[in-house]
């Protein structure tokens, strides 16, 4: 198992919603 992971992002409308996706990501992909 690779220790990286990769995330592809597309928006059409940048702004708050991919700032707080931005913000949250390190939290949704913490391993116990």
């Amino acid at each position: 198992m690779s220790d990286e992971l990769f995330v592809v992002t597309v928006t059409y409308s940048p702004g708050p919603h991919l700032d707080r996706f931005l913000a949250t990501l390190g939290h949704a992909t913490d391993r116990p």
